[in-house]
């Protein structure tokens, strides 16, 4: 549970920090801005199978392997590849905003702040990623809190003391450049030209696919909800604020059990019971914010209340899926495994497309219920427990 608490606090600072920032710079800038965390909601999805390819897979096959020499090198090329894409993005900011039926005069330097900024978090999450390999999660956590302090301050710092939007933001990103190189010098050691990517792919496929799903889902998805109106905009975006950080803190039960099951050493009684734990603490504080920001921003309460349900009712069952699939995905079949994430996502995109404001939501339920069952069917035909930890069956074919 230690282990579990503190991943999940440093996911804390990476998710909820933000949130506070645009908060607050919506307070003293404008608060439309508060609505750049949602327009640029969906990038971060890329952002997270950068990590997923050169962070965790790339230390997974380092723990399988056996090879000493790759993580650092991964670190690197992850770094370079997130630059430019981040660059991309910023070079078409307009176009992106655009598609997302919205009016670029009012979001768009904040949008390419948004990216630079998601820059930055993604080499910490890099670097953290080691170390939760090697078990230094209370340096990970000093890492994470030191940039994400760093960078909330000084955007609103410099929002309060000087009149220029584009000098504040230009100001903050080269501090946050600074601190981040500083970081990446004294936290990489071991270069070389190998970098085992189709390995790292492999042991990673589930959440490559998940996040290029996930991507789609929420950049189409979100795109179609516009379309109905702000009425829509500000109940997702506030559902998005108050359940966003809770949701990346959940991850952690899934880095640990990844870290656990490369190693063969997966409880699966404890890791649930732990997870279980930290949804209920999760879920809390979810109604805790809702009650507490609700009056600054309105949003249609209905709306609000079927939105916020449907995340409580996933992140409730998505703990005795997650724990089956990192052991599934690493002790046995990474094809079966990425075979059914892939009709989850599916089932998820193409209700995106529905035109409904409510296409993303439907989607996620339906695809919980179908991942849900699946799973079920798994761990009854191929696992079983012995003294909590799970356990292949030999000679058994699986029945999916």
């Amino acid at each position: 549970m230690n282990r579990l608490l503190r991943i999940s606090f440093n996911t804390l600072l990476n998710s909820l920090l933000p949130i506070l920032m645009w908060v607050l710079l919506g307070e003293i800038v404008d608060r439309s801005i508060v609505n750049i965390f949602t327009i640029t909601y969906s990038v971060q999805f890329i952002y997270t199978l950068l990590v997923a390819i050169f962070g965790t897979g790339a230390n997974i096959t380092t723990e399988k392997e056996k090879i000493n020499d790759i993580v650092d090198s991964n670190i690197l090329l992850g770094i370079f590849i997130t630059f430019l894409i981040t660059l991309f993005f910023s070079l078409n900011i307009n176009s992106y905003i655009n598609f997302m039926n919205l009016d670029p005069t009012n979001y768009s330097k904040y949008c390419i702040y948004s990216f630079g900024v998601m820059f930055f978090q993604t080499v910490i999450r890099l670097l953290c990623e080691k170390l939760y390999f090697k078990d230094e999660n209370k340096k990970a956590n000093k890492i994470t809190t030191l940039f994400n302090i760093e960078n909330i301050i000084f955007i609103i710092l410099f929002s309060l003391i000087l009149n220029s939007s584009d000098l504040s933001i230009a100001l903050t990103l080269i501090l946050d450049f600074f601190i981040t190189i500083y970081l990446v010098i004294t936290n990489i050691s071991k270069l070389s030209f190998n970098f085992k990517i189709w390995k790292n792919i492999k042991y990673v496929s589930n959440d490559i696919f998940d996040s290029i799903g996930m991507f789609i889902i929420y950049f189409i998805g979100q795109r179609t909800t516009f379309e109905f109106g702000t009425m829509y905009l500000i109940a997702m975006n506030f559902e998005i604020l108050i359940t966003d950080a809770q949701w990346d803190m959940s991850y952690s039960i899934i880095t640990s059990a990844t870290i656990d099951a490369s190693r063969d050493k997966l409880n699966y009684k404890e890791s649930l019971k732990n997870a279980r734990k930290l949804i209920a603490l999760l879920i809390s504080s979810t109604l805790i914010m809702g009650i507490v920001l609700y009056s600054f921003y309105k949003p249609n309460l209905w709306l609000l209340l079927f939105f916020v349900s449907v995340q409580i009712i996933d992140i409730s069952l998505s703990p005795r899926i997650w724990i089956k699939q990192q052991y599934i995905q690493i002790n046995y079949s990474a094809k079966k495994n990425t075979f059914h994430k892939n009709i989850y996502e599916i089932i998820r995109i193409i209700f995106s497309f529905v035109p409904t404001p409510f296409c993303t939501y439907i989607g996620q339920y339906l695809a919980l219920i179908y991942e849900f069952i699946v799973y079920n069917i798994y761990y009854k035909s191929k696992f079983y427990i012995k003294n909590g930890y799970l356990k292949l069956k030999k000679n058994k074919e699986c029945i999916l």
